[in-house]
């Protein structure tokens, strides 16, 4: 972080550029490509281009037509097209008089571009010519001056010329009224025209200024003044240097140089080239501890003591300057000592005499020992690497550092962060350095920034675990957790900080979620405590009416008899079917929870549907003495596409809530149809006339309510699991159920909406259908299973007594065992006897060998009869394991006794061979297979007979289409077929259309599928018939 060391503000790009170097005369500016994009006003007036002119010149070109060919030219190409650095001083082609020269360099840019810097170095060159050769003459005086013009020092020379000492000269400024001089004629020179004043007032070079001094005796002695101005590395003048000459004796100056060049300990040497002779002095030998008489006096003498590394560049510079092609000769190189050591030496000459050709004869120089220096310059070299290695290493830590560092001062302005700090500000380190706080941070928090800096700078103490804000690149607020520390300077104040902030958003976030997970989990717990303890009523209440009522039927003495008998067995049934109602719900609840609930989406009548729903609610209606209303507030289509199974369960439970709640009175059922922007929704609106809600019912009615006091009323729901699994149900369907009150009608109810997908080509329906009145009807069969051999396999002593009870009682002759191995054992037996049994109904769970193992060993021995699974499992992975160990059929426990019994004449009467006859477990209980679950129910009589008497041409009809192999016009009629049955309590006949329904609706139809499944669903049909004993059904059985 060099600006945190440095604390220099921050520079712009081309800023930064121009302050690598000098800044130069001219500057260009080109693209990846080599095109020149840009150039400054210095390089048009240098050029005389302009800037336009300039725009889309290739840069190669450019530099080939600006600076005459030479080598130094191709070097700065051949770099140009090798896209590295390079400098060089070359000539100009364009020049207004005499030679001009350049200093050029190229510097490729990061983003492949390059910058071309040209200086002007013509007079530099001159300069350095001239001063060299005056250094060279030895009769020169040197003094330095400061930028104020005072004498900073002077050498011997310049003492002796203007005879004065150091002591007088130093301090002075030319402007001294003692320092007394006059022009060549005569008149007073005055200190603002002398040479150095001019240079240190214009910064330009003054060469032989001559004025005249006193000197001894009323004498005048003549003195030449040449000035040059001093820079410093960011060009900034510092001062001047004069050199002077005393023009009246030459000889006495040369003289006096040579005593001044002694005593700074240079050596002086001299070659004649033709000979090779050389002339060394002394102060030349002392440089490397050699006597007078050591002193080599020949080149090849000199040339032996040059370092062999250096001795090429040394020949090198010499031939150089030698050929012309350098205008002096100047080299740094190794010389050996007495001692073995080796010396630095700078050596400088120039040559002093050519023969009439032009060739030089003699060559002259000076050596000075620069060991000192040398080495002065290299431990500046390795404290500059150094510094540079431990600003880098520094810079590295702190970039490397994930917390955001910044560097401020007291008026909360950044001076310097790092890399990480910059990357979530979302601009360059550059950007952000100089910016005051409240430029990244919200308005609102940037006050307080800056009141935390101010406290700590006032306080000298650091401040810890401070939350801040600000915005990142996106716009966003994060949050900071900064610890701020002060920073003295030499003098003890505190005018610095250092802030050192993490971005603990994510953690800020993370403890929200967690606590907010918290309450959700306490809230989840408290609901679940709640759900439990209700749940726990509903399975006791039920519980309490079952044990109490089967006390009273085992008691002899005092239990019912008669009438009240079968009251006392109603009231156990209804609190069975309560519990098993309960039950249900659960297993539905777990399910939508656990996402494993299937969906049937299939094409469906919505007035059939409805009108399903009820004829199998009117037993339950008729009993509380509470009417049903059917209606339609717009028209809607008569078929949609959705999954009827489900939609009847939400509809059934809604309409059982309302029963609850009614106390009497109508419950109204009214469908409608609504576009919105998420397209078409149905709308079904049920409500109930009643005297009032209860006030848990207004706060959450999908919530179980606690039991507090016993305040609940008692024909409430405690546990809403109805309500609950509807809910789920209705979102799982894609839509919602809300509670829908309206104030002071007495009515309350739900609004279930839906996605309204309308079937292809549907008719609209404006009213409900009414229903015909059908003739009554005689009662079914009591011994539908006469004279079958049965043989029940349950580990459960009480469950295999009742079912042997069921089947004995309908006709069965019944034998039992406790397990597979047993049941495996005498269906071996029998079969050996030529008596096999004619079904076997089997438990799952049960010692040594369950259910799965029976049916696959009888299966594999092929001594398996018709087999029926009865399990508590009922998931649908578990009918379909019992359908894969080769189970014909699957009921789920607890047994319906109806549902058993017309489940066992299925299978022996072969009614659905392809797929498992199972009967779903309800609220209200088993659907009869054969027997209408509503068989007993005198209201329904009619509405049977009147559906059972038009199956036989329903099925004729069904068998006209498929032998005309109108597939689609079947599917549809059995899907409607499939739908009324449900409706009529026969699921048998559902699970038969459903058959057909699928064998229709294959993408490549099998004929003979079709006609299986048609056969199975006449054979069904006629068993409805003939158990209501309608003398037309014998034509149903006949389409086979």
């Amino acid at each position: 972080m060099s600006n945190l060391i440095t604390r220099q503000p921050a520079l712009s790009v081309k800023e930064l550029i121009a302050g690598l170097k000098p800044r130069p005369t001219a500057l260009v500016e080109a693209d990846a490509q080599g095109v020149i994009c840009w150039c400054n006003a210095a390089w048009e007036r240098a050029s005389g281009w302009t800037a336009t002119a300039l725009a889309g010149t290739p840069l190669r070109p450019l530099l080939a037509q600006r600076y005459e060919h030479s080598p130094e030219l191709e070097s700065l190409i051949a770099a140009l097209d090798a896209g590295q650095a390079a400098g060089a001083t070359v000539e100009l082609t364009q020049r207004d008089t005499g030679h001009q020269w350049a200093e050029v360099e190229l510097e490729p840019r990061a983003d492949g571009g390059w910058l071309v810097l040209e200086r002007d170095v013509t007079e530099r060159l001159a300069s350095e010519h001239r001063l060299q050769a005056l250094w060279r003459a030895g009769t020169e005086g040197i003094i330095e001056f400061a930028a104020d013009g005072t004498v900073v020092a002077c050498n011997d020379a310049a003492q002796t010329i203007l005879k004065l000492s150091a002591e007088a000269l130093i301090g002075r400024k030319p402007t001294d009224p003692d320092w007394q001089a006059i022009r060549e004629d005569g008149s007073p020179f005055p200190g603002e025209e002398h040479a150095a004043s001019i240079t240190l007032r214009t910064g330009e070079a003054v060469n032989d200024c001559i004025v005249g001094i006193p000197a001894a005796r009323g004498r005048i002695r003549w003195v030449s003044s040449s000035t040059r101005a001093l820079h410093d590395t960011q060009g900034v003048l510092t001062g001047a240097i004069a050199v002077v000459r005393d023009v009246t004796r030459q000889r006495e100056a040369t003289t006096r140089l040579s005593t001044l060049i002694r005593g700074a300990g240079v050596g002086t040497w001299e070659v004649d080239l033709a000979s090779g002779r050389a002339t060394r002095d002394a102060v030349w030998g002392e440089m490397l501890g050699l006597a007078v008489e050591e002193i080599p006096d020949s080149i090849d003498g000199w040339q032996r003591l040059v370092h062999p590394e250096d001795a090429p560049r040394v020949a090198s510079a010499r031939d150089a300057h030698l050929s012309g092609a350098m205008p002096e000769y100047r080299c740094e190189y190794r010389l050996r000592r007495a001692d073995g050591q080796w010396a630095w030496i700078l050596d400088a000459g120039q040559v002093i005499e050519r023969d009439f050709s032009g060739h030089p004869r003699r060559i002259a120089g000076v050596h000075i020992d620069i060991s000192e220096l040398r080495e002065a310059h290299a431990q500046v070299t390795r404290s500059s690497r150094r510094l540079a290695e431990q600003r880098s290493e520094l810079q590295a830590i702190i970039d490397a550092i994930p917390a955001l560092v910044f560097y401020k001062d007291a008026a909360n302005r950044i001076l310097d962060l790092n890399r990480t700090a910059a990357q979530a500000v979302g601009l360059p380190v550059e950007d952000v350095r100089g910016h005051r706080v409240e430029e990244l941070f919200p308005p609102e928090d940037a006050g307080k920034c800056l009141a935390d800096d101010q406290a700590v700078l006032r306080t000298g103490r650091p401040s810890l675990g401070i939350l801040e804000r600000y915005r990142d690149a996106k716009g966003r607020y994060r949050s900071l957790r900064t610890d701020k520390i002060p920073l003295r300077g030499p003098d003890g104040h505190c005018d610095r900080l250092v802030s050192v902030a993490v971005d603990v958003s994510e953690q800020l976030a993370r403890e929200q979620r967690i606590e907010q997970d918290l309450a959700e989990a306490q809230a989840a717990s408290l609901a679940k405590s709640r759900f439990l303890e209700s749940l726990g009523h509903e399975i006791r209440t039920a519980l309490t009416a079952i044990l109490g009522y089967a006390d009273m039927l085992g008691d002899p003495a005092t239990g019912p008899v008669g009438s009240a008998r079968e009251d006392t067995a109603a009231v156990l049934r209804r609190a069975g079917e309560r519990l098993l109602t309960t039950i249900n719900d659960i297993l539905d609840l777990s399910q939508l929870e656990a996402g494993t609930l299937a969906l049937e989406t299939v094409d469906m009548s919505l007035v059939d549907l409805v009108r399903e729903i009820e004829l199998s609610m009117r037993p339950r209606l008729s009993a509380t003495g509470t009417g049903l209303r059917l209606g339609l507030l717009t028209p809607i289509p008569e078929r949609v596409v959705s999954a009827p199974a489900r939609l009847r369960q939400i509809l059934v439970k809604l309409i059982d809530h309302a029963l609850k709640v009614s106390l009497g009175g109508e419950i109204a059922i009214e469908l409608s149809r609504e576009g919105t922007p998420r397209g078409e929704r149905l709308l079904v609106q049920i409500g109930a006339d009643t005297p009032g809600m209860a006030p848990a019912d207004a706060e959450d009615p999908f919530e179980p309510i606690p039991h507090a006091h016993g305040a609940t009323p008692p024909h409430h729901d405690t546990t809403r699991l109805g309500l609950m699994t509807a809910r789920r149900l209705a979102r799982l369907l894609g839509g919602e159920l809300r509670l829908r009150t309206q104030d002071g009608a007495g009515q309350a109810g739900f609004l279930l909406e839906l996605p309204l997908v309308a079937s292809i080509g549907t008719s609209v329906v404006e009213t409900l259908p009414e229903h015909r009145p059908p003739p009554p009807s005689r009662s079914p069969s009591a011994r539908p299973l006469e004279g079958l051999d049965v043989l029940v396999v349950e580990d459960g002593e009480d469950n295999r007594r009742l079912i042997c009870h069921y089947l004995e009682s309908a006709g069965a002759r019944v034998s039992d065992v406790a397990n597979g191995a047993a049941a495996l054992e005498q269906l071996s037996r029998r079969h050996h006897q030529g008596r096999p049994p004619g079904l076997v109904v089997s438990d799952i769970d049960m010692p040594v060998m369950d259910g799965y193992q029976l049916a696959r060993e009888a299966a594999r021995m092929a001594i398996a009869p018709p087999m029926l699974a009865l399990t508590a499992h009922a998931l649908p992975e578990d009918r379909a394991r019992c359908e894969a160990a080769g189970f014909d059929a699957y009921l789920i426990k607890p047994i319906d006794r109806q549902a058993l019994l017309d489940t066992c004449l299925a299978l022996v009467r072969d009614i659905s061979p392809v797929n498992m006859v199972t009967a779903s477990v309800h609220e209200s209980g088993e659907h009869d297979a054969m027997l209408s679950e509503f068989a007993d129910d005198p209201d329904m009589q009619p509405l049977l007979a009147e559906f059972v008497g038009e199956l036989p041409e329903r099925v004729s009809h069904l068998s006209v289409l498929a032998a005309a192999g109108e597939y689609s016009e079947l599917g549809r009629l059995a899907h409607q077929l499939k739908g009324a049955g449900g409706g009529y309590g026969y699921p048998a006949i559902t699970e038969a259309a459903a058959l057909l329904e699928r064998a229709a609706r294959e993408p490549a139809v099998e004929a003979t599928a079709v006609a299986d499944a048609l056969a199975s669903l006449a054979d069904v049909c006629d068993a409805a018939a003939i158990a209501l004993d309608i003398p037309a059904a014998a034509q149903v059985g006949s389409v086979r």
